[in-house]
């Protein structure tokens, strides 16, 4: 597999800290075993400034695999060195919008608005009243949201609702489309729970999903400011059995180690299911995948990704590959 030459797309978790305990959330499930942290500053400056400067990286995505990104104290000079470097990028940055003050709501638009043409900041928000919200959005207040979100978009800052849908809060979503407009989103889009069925840390059902196969998935724009965009071919055959090569992504989590995706990522504290991850990850040495030890381009040309990583796929021998990509 030609990792190095075909990721063009990076998803980065820069922070383990959250203010929220959403039910299915890596971090909520295995909060005990994790080391709580922030992306290391001068690590980052290093992956810029040497390992990508002559990368094609068409797209960051900050998601929130391990924790919030707004919650790094450092996130603002994380994004001026990306700007630097990479000044044509598209940014998305995913955020539960329930921390921080509005002064800075407004000073991150405006860095957006002024610094990243084509960027686009999404709001988990699960729920039109707090009651609905708070189901899964565990301990994030929905007013709070809201105003920080009202605003990021009245700053110039181009924010997405996204709102994963539950059998609580399906018939909400006509009530989220006006919300929706009301506060000034550029879009509105409904996705799908990855559990069907979400289970809280007292092992009791917290939410179904009956509603599955019948939630609108196409996005709904309401502002014209927002610039769509397109992914470039890398030359690298396609469609391939995984679906985060075929995106062209890799994902980089808050202890530097790099991932094909987020569900593999997700997995790191969970030895009890994923024995056979661990497997693989301890037989090319401990951290063969981490930047603290190696260079970006070492690692996506290592064995561990061109292929352990493709004899994963082979054997199915990885849970989220067969659970979440129905890898035979």
């Amino acid at each position: 597999m030609q990792w190095l030459q075909n990721t063009i797309n990076l998803e980065i978790d820069i922070s383990s800290y959250c203010n929220a305990r959403c039910p299915c959330c890596a971090r909520t499930q295995q909060l005990e075993k994790i080391p709580v942290t922030h992306f290391d500053f001068d690590i980052w400056r290093r992956l810029w400034y040497s390992d990508l400067i002559d990368q094609n990286i068409y797209r960051l995505e900050f998601n929130g695999n391990w924790g919030d990104p707004l919650m790094h104290p450092d996130i603002i000079p994380m994004l001026g060195i990306v700007k630097e470097i990479k000044p044509d990028i598209q940014l998305v940055v995913n955020t539960n919008g329930g921390l921080r003050s509005k002064e800075f709501w407004k000073d991150f638009a405006i860095l957006l608005r002024d610094n990243f043409k084509r960027h686009r900041l999404n709001f988990g928000i699960d729920g039109t009243t707090q009651k609905s919200h708070e189901i899964y959005r565990v301990d994030v207040e929905l007013e709070k949201v809201l105003e920080n979100a009202r605003v990021f978009n009245d700053n110039g800052g181009v924010g997405f609702w996204q709102m994963t849908v539950f059998d609580h809060n399906v018939d909400e979503i006509p009530r989220a489309i006006e919300m929706a407009k009301e506060y000034g989103f550029s879009s509105i889009w409904f996705r799908r729970s990855y559990t069907r069925t979400v289970w809280n840390t007292n092992n009791e059902i917290a939410a179904t999903t009956k509603c599955y196969d019948n939630i609108p998935t196409d996005k709904l724009f309401f502002a014209k400011r927002f610039k769509r965009s397109f992914t470039p071919d890398t030359g690298i055959p396609v469609p391939h059995p995984c679906k985060y090569f075929n995106k062209k992504s890799i994902q980089i989590d808050s202890y530097h180690n790099i991932w094909p995706c987020c569900h593999v990522s997700g997995k790191l504290y969970d030895t009890e299911k994923m024995n056979a991850l661990h497997d693989s990850w301890q037989k090319y040495g401990y951290k063969c995948n981490n930047l603290e030890k190696h260079t970006y381009q070492e690692i996506l040309e290592s064995d561990y990704f061109v292929k352990e990583i493709q004899d994963a796929l082979d054997t199915a021998k990885w849970q989220p590959c067969r659970s979440v990509c129905g890898i035979k």
